[in-house]
């Protein structure tokens, strides 16, 4: 978190609820004895984020699974890269 927050800047990072994201991906880490790690890169407009959030619906959302997920091309994709490697460099320094 502290690396995102100083890449991308503290206002841009969001804590998120606990939802099931998957139930299988903490079984890859665990049979190989790593961490494994989920975590949510924004793709909708903001303002309809910010709406559901504050109205208590953030399941209303669509998902990566919804035939109405429609992320924003950018900054959704340059955004993934830099946090893609943002992570990748920060595991390298601290092992």
């Amino acid at each position: 978190m502290a690396a995102f927050a100083e890449r991308f800047g503290a206002q841009r990072i969001m804590p998120m609820p606990q939802v099931n994201a998957s139930k299988d991906v903490g079984v890859f880490g665990e049979a190989i004895g790593v961490p494994t790690v989920f975590w949510f890169c924004g793709g909708l407009e903001p303002e309809t984020v910010l709406t559901a959030l504050t109205e208590n619906r953030i399941d209303s959302l669509p998902s990566n699974h919804s035939p109405y997920f429609a992320p924003l091309v950018e900054p959704t994709l340059s955004t993934g890269v830099q946090a893609l490697v943002v992570v990748t460099l920060t595991w390298l320094h601290s092992t």
